[in-house]
């Protein structure tokens, strides 16, 4: 999906947080499961892959691996825009009515801009 320069300016601009949160390209993948169970879990929120230090840093193709460890509803998009290179990955993870483990098998919840386990 090709985004504006104001899109991509509030992107850039993320700060990880109660319903928001960014990683670089070479994240683990079992915490990304974590940040989605976890936003899932509590109030949703959206997840940003590709981003590090506030600078796109997409990848060269629309990567989806990090797609294959989550469980539970979810949207995903592969972002672009004409004055970056490469794609980011944003992934809307909606509140879950049912709990959601991470993929270790353990649930988490969202508390501010952190993964807790969930007791």
């Amino acid at each position: 999906m090709l985004i504006a320069d104001h899109h991509l300016t509030l992107i850039l601009a993320i700060t990880p947080g109660h319903l928001l949160d960014v990683f670089p390209k070479d994240v683990d993948p079992l915490v990304v499961s974590e940040t989605f169970s976890a936003f899932a879990n509590t109030d949703g929120g959206e997840i940003y892959i590709g981003i590090e230090s506030g600078q796109w840093k997409g990848f060269p193709t629309p990567e989806s691996n990090y797609l294959q460890s989550l469980s539970g509803e979810f949207t995903h998009y592969f972002l672009s825009h004409p004055n970056q290179s490469g794609y980011v990955l944003q992934i809307v993870v909606p509140k879950s009515p049912t709990v959601i483990n991470a993929a270790d098998g353990l649930p988490r919840i969202r508390k501010g801009a952190h993964n807790c386990l969930h007791t």
